[in-house]
């Protein structure tokens, strides 16, 4: 079962399908991004908010094998050891079925081990790249010091505590993952020489300590801002509340154009806790508040309307350092684009960049200068991803042998980065 506008099948996130007045289904995405409130298939009209495909969501439910007494019950029991949410992090409840993505447990961790291996891959390489020459010889040393005899106690705030003690001779003497452990925790200072032995500075039955400020805060889907001022004030009102008294570490769903002034409310509130956000249809004041936002890491901003066409903003320096390293960018003006990239140059690796290939079009239909363009960003980026699928909701045609040339040209100008296309998926290497 497929989104009929991206193909993509549906789920109980992004991809989640959305029942229009005339009887077809698109997924939340799809939804978010059309340039009008009418039908893709039949062009009819519609008005937002548009309900569940509630008939699809339970066969989604039922193919998941997450079968609800009742719609809005929550038995989270019943769940425990079967699934896991990835959108919680914990056993998932009723209200994960319908609001996030939730999977068999070694599936889950399965998705999880993909995203550590190339963050740990990474984060050691920079490590290491810091590592004083006599901290490396030393940590040389002890790689080849095995066998040996390894111990390690594992203790979560205010719960168990897990121990484990294991010799390592023999084959297990080359185990890599042994090995990229020793170097990860001598390349973060947390292996030092300790004649007495580790077990001598280890406190008795640590007192649970109470957990840091961040481990109380949310990850929430802000879908309420799809709706226009006008609707659901009170629901609107008490997520506000919500986020002023816990904080919120990661937003999804926000969609800035419809009720703007709440919004920025919730963006406010949430800037001192926030450290990952997606937002569509941003207005000015949007712009300028998640521009300076003191911990976020992950940012996705797109457009899919022009309204800040008609007086781009350009974004000033920052007079604190970033700390975005992952940016998705897409449909803002050009010089909005150029300050956003300029202001974040020094902490960005990752940048998802939404461009044409048409020299002649208009931007972000197209650009003449590329290459150009990113060079006066200043960047220093291990990934660039230039995103071209999105031209096909506006039947753009994607000539695949001109992208791959300028591909390899802005490969040319980072030497260091991983140039590639979403559309053509073919990284340059």
């Amino acid at each position: 079962m497929e989104c009929p506008v991206c193909t993509h099948p549906w789920d109980f996130e992004e991809r989640r399908p959305k029942g229009l007045p005339c009887l077809h289904s698109v997924c939340d995405s799809c939804l978010l991004h059309l340039p009008n409130d009418l039908c893709p298939q039949c062009r009819k009209p519609f008005t937002m908010p548009v309900p569940d495909n509630f008939s699809m969501v339970e066969c989604l439910e039922a193919l998941n094998g997450i079968a609800l007494n009742s719609r809005g019950s929550e038995d989270p029991q019943r769940l425990r050891g079967s699934w896991w949410c990835m959108g919680c992090q914990s056993p998932p409840t009723a209200l994960c079925s319908e609001h996030h993505d939730v999977r068999r447990p070694k599936a889950a961790l399965q998705g999880s081990l993909q995203d550590w291996m190339q963050r740990a891959s990474r984060d050691l390489g920079e490590a290491i790249q810091e590592l004083p020459d006599a901290a490396a010889f030393n940590t040389l040393e002890l790689l080849r010091a095995l066998p040996a005899t390894c111990t390690m106690t594992l203790r979560q705030d205010g719960g168990k505590g897990h121990a484990a003690e294991w010799r390592v001779d023999g084959s297990a003497a080359e185990d890599s993952l042994l090995k990229a452990l020793i170097v990860g925790l001598a390349a973060s200072g947390r292996l030092d020489r300790d004649p007495m032995g580790a077990r001598a500075r280890m406190p008795p039955a640590a007192q649970p300590q109470a957990p840091p400020p961040d481990e109380g805060r949310i990850v929430l889907n802000l879908s309420l801002s799809a709706t226009d001022r006008s609707c659901r004030v009170d629901e609107k009102a008490e997520t506000l509340q919500q986020v002023r008294d816990h904080g919120v570490r990661r937003m999804t769903g926000v969609v800035g154009h419809k009720d703007p002034a709440w919004v920025l409310d919730v963006l406010r509130s949430a800037a001192p806790s926030l450290q990952q956000l997606r937002i569509l249809n941003p207005v000015r004041d949007h712009l300028l508040l998640v521009h300076a936002m003191p911990r976020l890491e992950k940012l996705e901003l797109r457009c899919t309307n022009r309204a800040l066409f008609t007086d781009p903003p350009v974004l000033p320096a920052l007079f604190e350092p970033s700390t975005v390293r992952w940016l998705h960018v897409g449909g803002l003006p050009r010089a909005t684009t150029l300050s956003l990239l300029r202001a974040h140059h020094a902490s960005l690796k990752v940048l998802w960049l939404d461009v044409g290939l048409e020299p002649a079009a208009e931007w972000p239909f197209g650009c003449s200068d590329l290459v150009d363009f990113v060079r006066q960003c200043g960047l220093d980026i291990r990934e660039l991803v230039i995103g071209r699928e999105w031209l096909d909701r506006y039947g753009i045609r994607h000539d695949r042998t001109k992208c791959r040339a300028q591909l390899q040209l802005l490969e040319r100008s980072l030497p260091d980065c991983l140039v590639s296309c979403d559309d053509c998926d073919i990284p340059i290497i």
